[in-house]
């Protein structure tokens, strides 16, 4: 096929199973709604050269077990085709939904941005829904994105890193190698309940309350993602009760976490740059400062990164095999027998950001719908000064036994619990 490549080992994992892989993001702006075709014509200015946004991506040539989807370049996309209006009288929850739910359209690169009026207070204000297939664009991705459609404090380069072949850092050798496939092929334990129909939620966190549990433990260095890990893991044991009661007896109950593994100086490299590490969530431990301990002490393990650079290797090895190797270990990945729960955060460059003059106000970020009996987090946020604290949006994609919007206000109850709480007891 000419001006066609093959999908990285990467972005083919994207494209099995039997979801729509379809992720997003979505921007708050106060001000007047701006023009489709003036939006459209700075989507042109700003996106028009990136090889990814003008690529289709293609059926893999026979034999299709063997060999990869296909990027076809085109010399153009149609701005008309990649960025619509809402239609009158849908809402942004509408098209959160139906992004979730519904694959993009084959025959046109697998992306599209929606301007969606009156999203803000009193039916003011407007918002961008920026979604994309899974296999084109990784969470990092979108940010890049944003960072290049905006407006913002300092002058960032408008033109993505290129692409960097740079192998992962080498880390522990074979035998920690060896450990590393270990921890592989043990299995979790499930979520209870039967896996109900896919919900979506979405509410804003209290940036107070994310310091106040980040400084609970001094000295060690709390992250955000520490935070949200603690937080689910409350979350999990107020909805589902203690671990006694789960099936799956004495095995842990993982949480998969993605890792971005872009070398420095390369991070506006579009595409699939990532691989993901397991975290067994303190669901049994009963003090919420304990279950936040542990869950830093998790994620600075030198053992982290190494199973998340290790587990890229993998699969570049057994995509060798052919490309159902690769589509088999991404749907592995993300089973419920290995990690029935996905967390993720992500934070903007500092602001303030502009959209054709108007301020960005907020921002979510959509994570793609889980296979049946797992659920999605998502943690994002972006301060609008240099000065001013973070925003920060929870979004939670549910398929399992657990409605999206109640697990949503678990997590800011189980929020609180983590900032009132004083240090752990350590053993």
């Amino acid at each position: 096929m000419k001006n066609s490549i093959a999908l990285s080992a990467c972005d083919e994992c994207f494209v099995a199973g039997g979801t729509p892989k379809t992720i997003g993001s979505a921007v708050f702006f106060s001000g007047p709604v701006p023009d489709v075709d003036e939006l459209r014509d700075l989507v042109v200015k700003r996106f028009g050269s990136l090889l990814r946004m003008r690529s289709v991506l293609c059926p893999p040539p026979a034999p299709g077990s063997l060999r990869r989807h296909r990027w076809l370049a085109l010399d153009r996309f149609d701005p008309a085709g990649q960025v619509r209006g809402a239609a009158p009288g849908t809402s942004l929850a509408e098209l959160v939904d139906a992004a979730v739910r519904r694959r993009l359209p084959a025959g046109l690169p697998p992306w599209r941005l929606h301007l969606v009026p009156g999203t803000g207070p009193g039916e003011e204000g407007f918002a961008l829904l920026l979604t994309a297939h899974h296999a084109a664009l990784d969470g990092r991705s979108l940010e890049t994105l944003l960072h290049l459609l905006l407006d913002g404090p300092t002058p960032v380069g408008r033109e993505p890193a290129a692409r960097s072949h740079a192998p992962g850092p080498g880390l522990g050798g074979f035998g920690r190698l060896g450990r590393d496939l270990l921890h592989q092929a043990r299995p979790s334990r499930r979520l209870p309940g039967a896996p109900g129909d896919p919900t979506t939620a979405w509410t804003e966190v209290d940036p107070a309350a994310v310091r106040a549990a980040r400084r609970s433990l001094p000295g060690a260095g709390i992250s955000l993602n520490d935070v949200l890990l603690a937080g689910v893991a409350g979350v999990l044991r107020d909805v589902h009760g203690p671990l006694t009661g789960w099936p799956g007896r004495d095995r842990p109950v993982y949480a998969l976490v993605p890792v971005d593994l872009r070398p420095p100086g390369t991070n506006g490299e579009l595409g699939n740059v990532i691989s993901a590490a397991r975290v067994a969530l303190p669901v049994g431990l009963d003090r919420p400062a304990d279950r936040l301990a542990a869950c830093h002490e998790a994620v600075v393990a030198p053992g982290f990164r190494s199973r998340a650079v290790n587990a890229a290797r993998l699969l570049r090895g057994t995509a060798l095999l052919g490309a159902w190797a690769a589509r088999a270990a991404g749907a592995h990945a993300i089973a419920p027998s290995y990690a029935p729960v996905c967390c993720t955060t992500l934070m903007l460059r500092r602001g303030p950001w502009y959209l054709l003059g108007r301020p960005l106000t907020g921002g979510m970020v959509l994570p793609d719908l889980p296979p049946p009996g797992a659920v999605s987090f998502f943690l994002a946020g972006h301060t609008r000064t240099p000065e001013r604290a973070a925003r920060l949006t929870l979004t939670v994609v549910s398929h399992g036994a657990t409605p999206a919007a109640r697990l949503t206000g678990d997590f800011t109850r189980a929020l609180a619990e983590l900032a009132a709480n004083g240090p752990a007891v350590r053993s």
